[in-house]
């Protein structure tokens, strides 16, 4: 069990490993697609602000300890929310797939966490903040789906970072 546990988790954060979540999404794609289900299926992507400055200055061992203070964020913001995963996509990138959830309930979500994770403060790198894509699910690939998040974050950080901006 604990093998199985830890090849779809990413040992820092506890969170699933971007295969696993990638794995998930492109699942929960699918099931739409074969069983004609009607739901909703979104995506955020998160991403640290200015996270390199943070291990620049105050070395990784911090840096380590941003990323699972916002892991612990995003697990405690959306443990009660159903139909929710939460992954690690890569560095301080996170995705997490709503796969019942219309893209204004990820919004508020989105916005619980942005809120969140800006009120923790760490002793040596102080208060952090992250930026956040939203979009919901059309009729599509998941590549195309991940470009869209994608592009919603790159929005958001392009529009002064700690915020969350949602792209249609």
């Amino acid at each position: 069990m604990r093998l199985a546990l830890s090849s779809v988790t990413d040992g820092l954060t506890r969170l699933y490993n971007r295969a696993e979540i990638e794995r998930r999404i492109r699942s929960a794609l699918d099931k739409r697609k074969s069983q004609g289900v009607c739901n909703n299926i979104s995506l955020i992507m998160l991403d640290i602000d200015n996270f390199k400055r943070v291990n620049d200055i105050y070395g990784h061992k911090e840096g380590d300890h941003v990323i699972q203070a916002l892991s612990d964020v995003l697990r405690d913001t959306a443990a009660e929310v159903p139909s929710c995963f939460l992954g690690r996509w890569g560095g301080e990138e996170f995705m997490i797939l709503l796969s019942d959830s219309t893209a204004e309930d990820a919004v508020a979500l989105a916005e619980k966490i942005r809120v969140a994770f800006a009120s923790v403060s760490y002793e040596t790198a102080g208060c952090q903040t992250v930026s956040i894509g939203v979009t919901q699910a059309k009729e599509e690939t998941a590549d195309t789906l991940y470009n869209r998040v994608d592009k919603a974050l790159y929005m958001a950080k392009a529009a002064g970072k700690n915020q969350v901006v949602r792209l249609d």
